[in-house]
This record gives C-alpha cells, structure tokens and sequence, in this order.
C-alpha cells in the first residue's frame, strides 16, 4: 500500500448520511451470467458529502460498486483487480485523523468502514459499497473482478470522472472534418483493398 500523509482540516466532521449514495451519480450497469454488476464515480463535492473529507487532497477515489447475485454460489470481490495499490477502509481513514481527537478519528474510522463494500455476496442477495482507488483524471478503467467455487467474472467499465475538463472535450467533431476528406468504406473487403492499394512504403 502507498503511505498516505495525515491531512488536517476534520474539524466539524458531519458526513451525509443517506442509504442512496447511488442517486448522487451516474452509474453503469452490465451483467455476466448470474450476476449483475454496477459502478459509479461521485464527484468531489459529493465525495466530500458522503465521506466528510476531502478525499481528493489525499489522491484517494471512491468507486461505488453494487452486485447483486442471483446465482446459487457465494460470490467473492478482488479489490486488488480494481487498483492493485487500493486503500482499506481504515487506512485512508488515518489520513484524516486530528491529533489529539480521539472521538472525531472513531467517528471517521465507524464511517469509512460504513460506507465499504463488504464480501462475500451470498446467494439471491446483492452488496453495495465503495471501493477506495488511487485518483485517476479524464477516464478510469474499472476492472471488477468476482470470484466463487465454480467460477470467475471479469468486467472492465470505462467511467468518465466527473469535473474533469479535457481537451478533447473542446473539439467539435461532428464538423472536424469534411465531407469530401472522409472515406467511407462498407465492409472489410472495401477496407482491405483500399489498404492494398496504398503505397507500399512510407516516404
């Protein structure tokens, strides 16, 4: 695991507390056999609500996953599949521990544990929680990976992280390019004899 800096500034520590988290933000949705897996990034004013600290200051994203199982078989989530270098509950927490206020770093350590996702997912039930990731800007690449005796699942999701102003953002690209400078082409067959058309050699 990284080695995270205490950051100061939890006094007055009041979280948002709420059992939607999910409403505050876009989600995705797939579903792999009996399984259906869905993830979500808060933005950092929202971080900030449900956590009560600015996780952000301490490169730290929450990723919200939900999976419901309406299979037969105890299902088991690999947090390291999602960030090799992911942070526990408890340690992020410590990050915004105040010296010398030990009922205020309880209260934060009781709520980030709150807000976990917690294994296993059992039979007909489902779990929802958040994960802890190190941050990412502009696209995260969400690799869920779920684990039972008989099987293994391997989803990868591509969320854009909210607040985020990219360049690209600023390019029309429905007017980038004329008419008359696009090629069309149909089919692979068309593809590939265009292909073998060009030059053989670069100049």
């Amino acid at each position: 695991m990284l080695g995270l800096a205490i950051v100061s500034g939890c006094a007055g520590f009041k979280p948002t507390a709420s059992t939607d988290y999910a409403s505050l933000f876009d989600t995705q949705t797939l579903q792999q056999g009996d399984l259906t897996i869905t993830v979500g990034l808060p933005a950092g004013d929202d971080t900030e609500a449900i956590y009560g600290v600015d996780l952000a200051a301490a490169q730290i994203q929450p990723v919200w996953l939900k999976v419901v199982n309406a299979g037969t078989d105890k299902v088991w989530f690999l947090p390291s599949g999602l960030d090799p270098d992911y942070f526990s509950p408890s340690e992020a927490a410590f990050a915004f521990y105040k010296k010398n206020d030990i009922s205020t770093n309880l209260a934060i350590a009781r709520h980030f544990n709150s807000l976990a996702f917690q294994n296993p997912i059992m039979p007909g039930a489902s779990r929802s929680g958040f994960v802890l990731s190190n941050l990412d800007d502009g696209i995260k690449v969400v690799d869920i990976d779920l684990l039972s005796n008989r099987s293994a699942h391997m989803l990868t999701f591509f969320l854009e992280v909210p607040g985020f102003q990219g360049d690209y953002k600023e390019v029309d690209l429905d007017t980038l390019y004329d008419e008359q400078s696009l090629l069309l082409l149909d089919d692979e067959t068309g593809l590939r004899r265009y292909l073998e058309s060009l030059p053989c050699c670069a100049a």
